[in-house]
């Protein structure tokens, strides 16, 4: 398997802007989960409805960041459909990529709670894209675990920032791993 060499010094303007660019999308996800947990408490019930809606993009906010980090360290995640599956796999090949026993964020977000918890975002996801208008009390539940999720998540998003600055200032080779897929 090829090896990329990341360079801190050599690519010092690049990686420094990856880095900064993924402290400010982390931020942003942080601001979105403070802004839901806001309306949480303050919403009436009526208008409620719209919290999934800001839950899907703060999903969304989030496999970004993930995207981002594996785009750091060169691991392509291969987006398309298997052959005869109408089911859209990238997102679940994104979270595959995750526990390759190279990545170098596998310890951080590839095992273990964090793999957990991007798990049942994912299943949670899906149920809600194909979610009716009279499934308020399961939205609701959903959001609650969400609530308790996300802190744990913004922890481990910020260490793998961090394990990847590192990488980079050090110069540490990385196994690159092209077209990761869920089987």
């Amino acid at each position: 398997m090829p090896r990329v060499f990341l360079s801190y010094q050599a690519d010092c303007p690049k990686t420094a802007v990856q880095v900064r660019h993924l402290h400010r999308e982390i931020n942003s996800v942080e601001s979105d989960y403070e802004k839901i947990l806001r309306e949480l408490t303050t919403l009436p019930p009526e208008r409620s409805l719209l919290i999934p809606i800001g839950v899907h993009a703060l999903h969304k906010r989030t496999e970004n960041v993930l995207v981002l980090l594996l785009d750091f360290f060169r691991i392509a995640v291969d987006g398309a459909r298997r052959k005869g599956d109408t089911t859209h796999r990238y997102h679940a090949a994104i979270l595959e990529a995750l526990r390759h026993p190279d990545n170098p964020l596998r310890h951080v977000l590839g095992a273990g709670q964090a793999q957990d918890i991007l798990w049942s975002w994912k299943r949670w996801r899906n149920k809600w894209v194909k979610r009716k208008d009279d499934d308020q009390m399961e939205a609701a539940e959903d959001m609650k675990r969400v609530g308790l999720e996300m802190p744990v998540l913004l922890e481990r998003l910020r260490e793998a920032v961090s394990v990847a600055n590192g990488i980079a200032r050090r110069g540490e080779q990385v196994v690159r791993l092209d077209g990761v897929r869920s089987e």
